[in-house]
């Protein structure tokens, strides 16, 4: 069930994302973003639970990492000038992501390294190499959180 979920988060991101590109409302670009990260959220999840279990699947952890390399690379585009609070659509989204933008996407850029690292130690099925990359990726989403994000 939570691998079917990622794999429609994932989906759904990339059509919102793309859509985001081409021009949307600032309500559809923020929509946009927060689908996108839930597709994070829900396949850091998956990732997390299977670690947990005696016998994780790999191929659970690989299809989440792919939607963690998805994502990472469509961040950029969700997030563009007129999106932040200023839009008058709810959203957790700092005006220091404008203010700031050589940071947010210093921190962007982080991410998008760690989850690769991640993505490249699923392809191989390494478990032990797994386990320190989820928290190296994860420390990522924090840090990013912590400077860019309403606390919510």
């Amino acid at each position: 069930m939570k691998a079917k979920w990622v794999g429609t988060a994932a989906a759904l991101a990339v059509t919102l994302a793309g859509g985001a590109a081409l021009g949307q409302g600032a309500a559809d670009v923020i929509k946009a973003r927060q689908q996108g990260y839930k597709a994070q959220g829900a396949a850091f999840k998956t990732i997390n639970d299977e670690l947990k279990k005696d016998a994780p699947s790999v191929a659970a952890i690989q299809k989440a990492t792919k939607v963690l390399a998805d994502t990472a690379t469509m961040q950029y585009r969700w997030f563009p000038k007129g999106s932040g609070p200023e839009a008058g659509v709810k959203t957790a989204a700092k005006p220091e992501i404008w203010s700031d933008a050589a940071g947010f996407t210093a921190a962007q850029k982080a991410f998008q390294a760690e989850a690769g690292k991640l993505g490249q130690a699923a392809a191989k099925g390494d478990l032990g190499a797994i386990r320190p990359q989820v928290g190296a990726t994860g420390r990522t989403c924090a840090g990013c959180h912590n400077k860019f994000r309403v606390k919510t």
